[in-house]
């Protein structure tokens, strides 16, 4: 595996390029090619009863995962001689693996829709945030919607796979990608529910520990914001306290930790019809707080960061 230096690089290297130029195009992006290749199981599992879809799924889950986390493992191994051509590879995986300004800017154009009274169009860009069927929220249903899901997935999108990559390398990141992925698109209760249970199942087991981590930076962020400006919002105390009353309100044994955490650090009601309702509403659910939540969410991450990159550095420093 890559050396302490060439990893601290790939590292800082992966961070500028998302925060610079965000997403690889489509054809260079291996979550891409990770999404084309569930699809391409889907099409021969799917639909061909219980027992098969189980057993597709559970091939599914075992190979994808496994396939693209081994590419990593193996193109960055190949390098091992060639120090510049390895930081290259091992960038474009570990980069490949979070995205951080993607979740921003999904978030972001909600709020752009919204602030135009454009609702329609803003619930077409929640579909790049969540799953939920937008077509008949309201303006203030789709703020926390958008609140909601950028709590949950700062968690999956960037918190986990900096976890697995302290762990596991740069290939535990890429194998955490794709089993998200999985979940993401056939991890239902719906027409994927015998297809997709592996997958799930999975993803609940790999995000038990990032989803808790998710929520102490969020808190720390709210303190260290709360230090430098006084902010009308709760403090992290009560955050905590409405984590640990709600965090198990959700299906997800995992998304409710960092939701009810934003939702604390907000003052607000984060609502999901006959699903959940997280939190205490000492405010409303007004439009700018989607910017507010973005704040918070954004300097858990930056806080993150540097946190798991010494980690990983540390790690690899052990198996050297």
């Amino acid at each position: 595996m890559p050396s302490p230096l060439i990893l601290a690089l790939a590292w800082i290297l992966a961070l500028a390029l998302d925060l610079l130029v965000g997403e690889y195009p489509n054809r260079f992006h291996p979550v891409v090619w990770i999404g084309r290749t569930i699809s391409w199981g889907e099409r021969i599992f799917l639909g061909r009863g219980a027992r098969f879809e189980f057993m597709g799924g559970l091939l599914l889950t075992l190979t994808i995962p496994a396939f693209f986390a081994g590419a990593a493992y193996f193109t960055i191994q190949a390098a091992e001689a060639l120090p510049i051509p390895q930081l290259f590879i091992t960038t474009f995986w570990l980069k490949a693996s979070f995205a951080w300004k993607a979740l921003g800017g999904a978030a972001e154009n909600v709020h752009k829709h919204l602030e135009q009274g454009n609702v329609d169009a803003a619930r077409f860009e929640l579909r790049a945030l969540c799953s939920r069927n937008a077509s008949q929220l309201n303006e203030e249903e789709l703020t926390e919607a958008a609140i909601s899901s950028l709590a949950e997935n700062l968690s999956d999108s960037v918190i986990a796979p900096w976890f697995f990559a302290v762990f596991f390398g740069v290939p535990g990141a890429v194998f955490y990608r794709a089993v998200n992925t999985m979940d993401a698109m056939i991890g239902y209760k719906n027409h994927y529910k015998n297809l997709g249970c592996v997958a799930a199942r999975t993803d609940d087991v790999l995000n038990y520990i990032p989803a808790r981590i998710t929520v102490l930076f969020l808190l720390a962020a709210r303190s260290i914001n709360g230090r430098i400006q006084n902010l009308d919002t709760p403090r992290a105390a009560f955050a905590w306290s409405v984590a640990r009353r709600d965090h198990a309100l959700t299906p997800s044994p995992n998304g409710g930790w960092p939701m009810a955490t934003m939702a604390g650090m907000l003052g607000i009601q984060l609502r999901k019809t006959s699903v959940y309702t997280l939190g205490q509403r000492l405010r409303p659910s007004t439009l700018p707080l989607i910017h507010e939540a973005w704040r918070f969410a954004e300097g858990a991450a930056a806080l993150a960061w540097p946190f798991f990159m010494a980690a990983a550095l540390l790690m690899a420093g052990l198996w050297a």
